[in-house]
């Protein structure tokens, strides 16, 4: 259809049919894809009007999907365990170790890079994917350890954790993904991204750690009384506190 032809009751059939179907999301997105079309139909003046402005209040809300995570702490104890016990890669083995330990987001531990970790400090600095700020993750001793055990066999790569399948490629998320899957862990009660998750609740609920400290080293954006947004050395000390309290938390929980 040329663009100007386009009615209402056109988009509004299109989307009825997505939503029929039950896949709500793909409606909010062509939905935005339409409007994104029409205003620039507009403004190259193709179109008077955006025909598809109001639609949005026709399709059902979007459903929030919460990553699976276990934060029972007599359960993240056997979790822990379990993953202290995997046999597959090294490389595998050490991004599994390190994930609970370091609250960063799948992407940013599997494009961490040997040049931004400091282990004689004991602090790892990059840009967050999601907002694009710098962040800083202090290092525990435990963090420390697995990073130096892995140290040798990827010491001369740009980036800490590689493909087992490809020596060009970093680790993937299916690939840790399945290392859970291979220690008996379903996908229903554990995700990769879960752990973020485990950390938040527990140094919350269990080891009574501010929230704004643990969202700062979550790397959220948290306003402060003055409306500043996140930086990078906000609450630092309390921050490397906390990540060494943390680990020692999960040690205890490991050794029951």
């Amino acid at each position: 259809m040329a663009i100007e032809d386009i009615k209402v009751a056109d988009i509004r059939h299109t989307l009825e049919r997505m939503t029929e179907r039950g896949v709500v999301e793909s409606a909010h997105r062509a939905l935005q894809n339409i409007n994104q079309i029409l205003h620039l139909a507009i403004i190259t003046e193709r179109v008077d009007r955006n025909v598809a402005i109001n639609l949005s209040s026709l399709l059902p809300a979007k459903q929030v999907k919460h990553l699976a995570a276990i934060t029972e702490p007599k359960r993240v104890g056997e979790l822990i365990r379990m993953i202290d016990g995997y046999e597959g890669n090294i490389v595998t083995m050490a991004a599994l170790k390190l994930m609970p330990l370091v609250f960063v987001r799948s992407l940013e531990l599997r494009q961490a890079k040997w040049c931004d970790i400091n282990l004689a400090e004991g602090m790892w600095k990059f840009t967050l994917t999601k907002t694009s700020t710098e962040h800083a993750v202090p290092l525990s001793h435990q963090a420390i350890r697995i990073l130096k055990d892995l140290y040798p066999y990827t010491k001369d790569r740009e980036y800490v954790f590689y493909s087992d399948t490809s020596s060009k490629q970093i680790l993937s998320e299916n690939t840790l993904s399945s290392a859970l899957r291979k220690l008996g862990i379903p996908k229903e009660e554990m995700s990769v991204h879960g752990f973020r998750a485990i950390a938040r609740t527990l140094c919350h609920e269990r080891l009574y750690i501010k929230p704004e400290v643990i969202e700062h080293q979550l790397g959220h954006k948290v306003p402060d009384a003055l409306g500043q947004a996140y930086n990078r050395t906000r609450f630092i000390s309390d921050r490397i506190e906390l990540m060494q309290q943390w680990a020692d938390y999960l040690d205890n929980l490991k050794q029951g």
